[in-house]
């Protein structure tokens, strides 16, 4: 009788091929962990810009805010004999207010001109922030002058005090804007000068417009 043929052998695993396979392996695990870490990259910097954006916006609009509250304050107190406190008072709301929602108004025009759209969500959470922030350094001066018209404090000490917490946001902000920098401690020293002697320059000039 004939035998049945007989089927070869299929050869196995090489060796060799195991090794391919388990560095392909972990080639694949390796760029999917360098993807992995890229992605998580990309989520930290982002992050660090939008941090970086907001404070830039925080310090700029309060800078614009305290500007326009100290000349104001620095106009009544050259006026101390025509002014009232109550001028005063209506006279820094009104102006800071302003400035704040001018500054708001044109947020909401760079974004739509840059991006096609209004802003919304966590961009219209920031500009809103960005305004508070700025109506916030008129808090403690208005506090004082409302005091100053209802007769608990005289208005010469409500209108110095006034001053001297602008001066005191101005030093606040100045530092901000400069410890932050890579710069050595007394380069940093003579930036927040040369920020304090032009941020008196342009005081100068609102309350000289202001004035007139």
């Amino acid at each position: 009788m004939t035998s049945a043929p007989q089927l070869a052998e299929l050869p196995g695993p090489r060796p060799e091929d195991e090794v391919l396979e388990q560095s392909s392996g972990r080639a694949r695990v390796s760029v999917g962990a360098h993807a992995a870490r890229l992605r998580l990259g990309d989520r930290r910097r982002a992050r660090l810009r939008g941090r970086e954006r907001e404070f830039t916006q925080l310090v700029r609009e309060g800078v614009y805010a305290s500007f326009t509250g100290f000349a104001i304050i620095v106009v009544a107190i050259w006026g101390q004999g025509h002014y009232s406190s109550l001028h005063a008072l209506v006279a820094l709301v009104l102006g800071v207010l302003g400035i704040v929602v001018a500054g708001f108004m044109a947020d909401l025009a760079a974004h739509l001109a840059v991006h096609g759209h209004q802003p919304y969500g966590d961009e219209l959470k920031l500009l809103t922030k960005v305004a508070i922030a700025g109506l916030g350094t008129a808090v403690a001066p208005t506090l004082l002058l409302v005091l100053a018209t209802q007769g608990v404090i005289d208005s010469q000490v409500a209108l110095l005090g006034s001053v001297y917490i602008y001066l005191a946001i101005f030093a606040g902000l100045g530092w901000l804007a400069v410890s932050g920098s890579s710069l050595p401690w007394w380069k940093q020293l003579a930036a927040l000068g040369s920020l304090i002697l032009i941020g008196f320059a342009v005081v100068g000039v609102q309350a000289l417009a202001h004035s007139v």
